[in-house]
């Protein structure tokens, strides 16, 4: 069979040979149009694609038009709010706590004294600030502020420790009895509260109570820290002063045993084995 004369010419050189893709080189499904390359989108889909975005556009156009009259309505009830008394001083605290972790005990102390007069009822304001007072040795103004947080919370062993210490400072010995009572039953094994609940006994002049009280220290434990040594220490004193030697130096012998450098102990040992 010979050649049709086109298909000859095109052979011979005289017309270009041109090459289509059929459809089944051609990406995509069969019957559709390339679009963007070689990603094939029917055109109904399109339509459906552009008639969604525009709903979304009115409406979000609809929304924006509905609420921008109530934007400066919202800013000014957020302006309210935040500038209340009683969300600057709860403020102020929080920037207080902060400046005392900095090291800045003045300022501090400024942001809770404002802090109060603004909310006088912000019980953390005073909390903070009778604890830097108690710590400053202002003993007076430490109480007043703890009292006032120890009738809303009395609980809080901070509170009665802090009130404690101002207490016996000031002298007011049966007040510190009672809050080292309270602390003690908050926190059964605070030997330093078992400390000064003797020591304010022995000064209201119950030498008896303050030995008694020191009695409960674990002083069996054959390991003594420091604060089981003070107590051993005071309550070798406190038997001296009743007039029991004896004991007194089964105390100071004990304690000059366990450690010779602890205070005067070694020179206590020698004063009581010469009145023997």
């Amino acid at each position: 069979m010979e050649p049709s004369p086109t298909r000859a010419r095109a052979q011979n050189g005289s017309l270009p040979i041109i090459r289509v893709k059929t459809e089944a080189t051609r990406p995509g499904r069969p019957g559709e149009k390339p679009v963007g390359g070689n990603l094939p989108i029917r055109k109904y889909e399109v339509a459906k694609e552009r008639k969604k975005r525009a709903a979304y556009t009115v409406l979000a156009l609809i929304i924006a038009f509905m609420t921008f009259p109530l934007i400066p309505a919202y800013f000014i009830a957020w302006l309210l709010w935040a500038n209340r008394p009683k969300q600057k001083s709860k403020r102020l605290v929080r920037k207080s706590v902060r400046s005392l972790i900095d090291g800045k005990t003045g300022i501090a102390v400024k942001d809770l004294q404002e802090a109060h007069l603004l909310d006088p009822h912000n019980t953390d304001a005073l909390y903070w600030l009778g604890l830097v007072l108690a710590e400053q040795g202002r003993h007076e103004d430490a109480r007043d502020a703890l009292n006032v947080v120890h009738e809303r919370t009395s609980t809080i062993p901070e509170v009665e420790a802090a009130l404690l210490e101002s207490c016996l400072a000031t002298g007011r010995y049966d007040e510190a009895i009672l809050h080292a009572q309270r602390l003690l039953n908050l926190e059964p094994g605070n030997l330093d509260a078992l400390l000064m609940l003797a020591n304010a006994f022995e000064a209201t002049g119950d030498v008896d109570a303050a030995i008694e009280t020191l009695q409960h220290a674990p002083l069996y434990m054959q390991t003594l820290n420091d604060q089981l040594k003070q107590i051993l220490y005071r309550l070798a004193e406190l038997h001296e002063r009743r007039g029991d030697h004896e004991t007194a130096l089964k105390h100071f012998l004990r304690l000059y045993t366990t450690d010779v450098t602890f205070r005067d102990v070694h020179q206590r040992v020698e004063a009581l084995k010469a009145s023997e």
